[in-house]
């Protein structure tokens, strides 16, 4: 009997000790919100990401913003309006815009970009008021023009023939005569009634 009750004592430690380890009901659902959370993120920035149009230049991404700037600066290159590049530059609300693109023409000159890059970037910069030395061998060496000169061709004769028009007789059609045959009266000749002489008894006179 006693080993019996000393049996039992285990199983009901164990069962208290298990009862001990059980999780709070406050975490159930914690796990679920932050489940929930991870599977939403996940749906939003993988499976269908937001995707926004005619958003303004200060809303890009860093990148996008240098890629504003180095469309600003090639436009500015072309057409050497200060004004309407300003403006277009104000969409960034960037109080050092000036610095801004000077730091971008510093990288692009250390990252081996290509010169019209650079050059542009360096006339915005330094229409801005923000030249630095680096780019100075850019502002001073202008870019090369395309030309091209046309040499003269020898004179080339060319010959055309004339042609010589040469008659040729045209078959005319001429009419032909086919003999008509015309029924004309022919004489058949004809019975006629044809009189015979009888002998006349003649008196003679004694």
């Amino acid at each position: 009997m006693t080993d019996d009750v000393n049996s039992a004592e285990p199983s009901t430690a164990t069962a208290a000790r298990g009862r001990g380890r059980r999780l709070p009901r406050w975490l159930y659902p914690l796990l679920g919100i932050v489940l929930g959370l991870a599977i939403g993120l996940f749906y939003t920035w993988v499976v269908n990401p937001v995707q926004f149009y005619n958003t303004d230049p200060v809303d890009l991404r860093p990148l996008h913003k240098e890629t504003w700037i180095q469309l600003v600066a090639a436009a500015y290159r072309q057409d050497g309006n200060l004004d309407r590049a300003l403006s277009r530059l104000a969409g960034l609300k960037d109080p050092s815009i000036g610095q801004t693109v000077a730091d971008m023409t510093e990288r692009a000159i250390e990252s081996g970009k290509p010169a019209p890059r650079i050059r542009a970037l360096a006339a915005l910069a330094d229409a801005l008021g923000a030249r630095t030395d680096a780019m100075m061998i850019y502002l001073a060496t202008p870019e090369p023009t395309l030309f091209y000169t046309a040499t003269p061709l020898p004179p080339t004769l060319t010959f055309t023939p004339t042609s010589t028009p040469t008659g040729t007789p045209s078959p005319t059609n001429t009419p032909t005569r086919t003999p008509t045959i015309v029924p004309t009266a022919s004489a058949s000749p004809t019975a006629r009634p044809t009189r015979t002489l009888q002998p006349t008894a003649t008196q003679i006179p004694p």
